[in-house]
């Protein structure tokens, strides 16, 4: 018997998933609302800048468009590692949960016989065949279990 699973779907919508995206939501809320906070003081400065430019003398214009750039630069910088700090951090949640998911398909597929299960691009999988709904069903169980 052949058998096919939607790992994307899983990865989706399953509860661990959701876990995972909310999980990385609070641990990085604050370095986020750090990053506003000073984009916002940076569009502040700028604006301010330009309101004043007209009434600086030339030197006073340069040393405010250097300043303006250094810190859209060191804001730049900071994002840049944001985004890679969190890019880390999802693939490292997300592959923890990968694995759970290829436990479960092989526990799936083991117990309902199966000798060949598609995980890949697949054009198309009837109902009997995509037994996807099974192994979402078996992550949710172990979602609800203790340390899941």
């Amino acid at each position: 018997m052949v058998g096919y699973v939607d790992v994307q779907a899983l990865l989706d919508t399953a509860p661990q998933a959701d876990a995972a995206r909310a999980e990385l939501a609070r641990e990085f809320a604050p370095r986020e609302r750090e990053l506003e906070q000073l984009a916002a003081k940076v569009r502040e400065q700028e604006y301010q800048f330009l309101d004043r430019a007209t009434q600086m003398s030339m030197q006073q214009r340069r040393r405010g468009e250097l300043e303006i750039r250094r810190l859209e630069r060191d804001l730049r910088r900071l994002r840049d590692a944001f985004l890679e700090d969190l890019d880390a951090r999802r693939r490292q949640e997300f592959s923890e949960f990968r694995v759970q998911v290829t436990e479960i398909i092989q526990q799936v597929a083991a117990a309902r016989r199966y000798d060949l299960v598609f995980t890949g691009a697949v054009l198309y999988a009837s109902e009997t065949t995509d037994i996807t709904a099974l192994v979402r069903r078996q992550l949710e169980d172990r979602f609800g279990k203790p340390g899941s």
